[in-house]
């Protein structure tokens, strides 16, 4: 994320993940701010080897004040309460969506 940089409040598609963020480049409070994170509310900010994880159907917005980049690597997990046969049956939906966007873009001009 760039410096100065802000994402609009926004929502993930589903609760059937958790979103992972491992902090790989982040700047200090003292560079303008630091970058954070706001979930349901909640502020957050990443800290260099450390992962922080959140549902990402609740709304979030994302924020960098300060003057150098914020780099974290993002990794989507399966929500830990989902029931094998309710993974399976988000796995099929994805791949029927895929197929019909995949379709549709072979079609479109």
């Amino acid at each position: 994320m760039r410096p100065g940089a802000k994402v609009a409040a926004h929502c993930g598609p589903t609760n059937h993940r958790l979103r992972l963020h491992l902090g790989l480049l982040v700047p200090s409070l003292r560079d303008g701010g630091g970058a954070s994170i706001t979930v349901a509310g909640e502020a957050r900010r990443w800290e260099e080897g450390r992962v922080l994880a959140f549902d990402d159907s609740w709304e979030h917005t994302v924020s960098n004040a300060a003057s150098s980049p914020r780099v974290v690597l993002i990794v989507d997990v399966w929500q830990p309460r989902l029931s094998m046969a309710e993974r399976e049956v988000v796995r099929a939906e994805w791949a029927r969506q895929q197929s019909a966007t995949q379709l549709f873009s072979a079609f479109s001009v």
